[in-house]
């Protein structure tokens, strides 16, 4: 399977991929699957001034089995739909459902390149 960089990985992405399952792999315990429960909307910030950078910032729910918790850390996934990635989870909650996980994304919305011709009037 691919191994995929975050960098190649934004809102648009994962957003389709919500309901999924995924692979998460803690190390010495064997592998665990997580849900995909949510993709918070994305919200467009722009830095402002001439040469402002525009970011993304949007948030993964996860949810996983209520017998095994995962420390806050960076874990790598396996995502039949994107490949191998690594991922900063948080466990942010308990219920009956299972523990919810979140990743958070607060990342600069990559440039058009090639940036578009000069009018050259």
């Amino acid at each position: 399977m691919n191994i995929m960089s975050l960098d190649q990985l934004g809102f648009e992405a994962f957003a389709p991929l919500v309901k999924t399952k995924w692979l998460v792999e803690p190390g010495t315990a064997g592998a665990l699957e997580l849900e995909l429960a949510a993709v918070t909307p994305r919200r467009l910030i722009s830095s402002g001034g001439a040469g402002g950078v525009t970011y993304e910032q949007f948030a993964l729910e996860l949810l996983g089995p209520n017998d095994r918790l995962l420390p806050q850390r960076i874990y790598w996934f396996e995502a039949p739909a994107l490949g191998r990635f690594e991922l900063f989870i948080v466990p942010v909650g308990r219920d009956a459902q299972g523990i919810r996980y979140e990743a958070a994304f607060n990342r600069p919305v990559p440039a058009q390149w090639p940036p578009p011709a000069a009018d050259s009037r």
